[in-house]
């Protein structure tokens, strides 16, 4: 219903690829006019815009994607449970939620430590959530989009109300830049 109303802009970030997106959304009743950005704000829609016409934030590299992979086999090899997802643009993940808890996140740790000194040439991120290790592009992030979402409304008069939501680690950067908006409105009206 957030979407049917007048005057509300719903977006939906996520982790997962568009096609995934909007196969599991499919039934929603107002879909095209939600918002939405997928593979963490590597594509987006705006709310309106078609389902099938998705922009792209920025051209990336991928040529570090299979140095990553390689070490992420390794892992996965070594750690069963754990598999390797690397069909998105701009970020390669090692998920280990399968294996069990304590070992995964200590393998996890490590192959952290190993992509970080591997990859620090590189624009690229190494970051670990509840369950993964992901390596991403630099500036393809939830923060980043939806800075670039907040950006686009503050230029046409700005928002009255943000709810962001997130069950990750990872998100922490989409709850910073929500922050330091939140810091920068020239104005707020708090109701008790």
């Amino acid at each position: 219903q957030l979407v049917e109303e007048d005057g509300n802009f719903v977006f939906l970030l996520s982790s997962e690829t568009p096609q995934n997106l909007l196969k599991w959304l499919g039934n929603v009743q107002g879909l095209e006019r939600m918002g939405m950005a997928a593979e963490d704000g590597y594509y987006y829609k705006w709310p309106g815009s078609p389902l099938d016409r998705w922009d792209v934030r920025m051209e990336v590299r991928a040529d570090w994607k299979e140095v990553c992979g390689l070490m992420m086999q390794t892992y996965t090899e070594r750690t069963t449970g754990t598999f390797v997802e690397g069909d998105k643009v701009a970020s390669i993940t090692w998920h280990y939620g399968s294996t069990t808890p304590e070992f995964g996140a200590l393998q996890g740790k490590e192959l952290l430590n190993h992509l970080k000194d591997t990859m620090a040439h590189l624009p690229v991120e190494v970051v670990m959530g509840k369950s993964f290790v992901r390596v991403r592009h630099s500036g393809v992030t939830k923060g980043a989009l939806t800075k670039h979402v907040l950006n686009h409304y503050t230029n046409r008069g700005g928002v009255d109300f943000i709810l962001c939501l997130g069950d990750d680690r990872i998100d922490e950067d989409m709850f910073n830049v929500i922050h330091w908006y939140q810091q920068e409105a020239s104005y707020r009206v708090f109701q008790g």
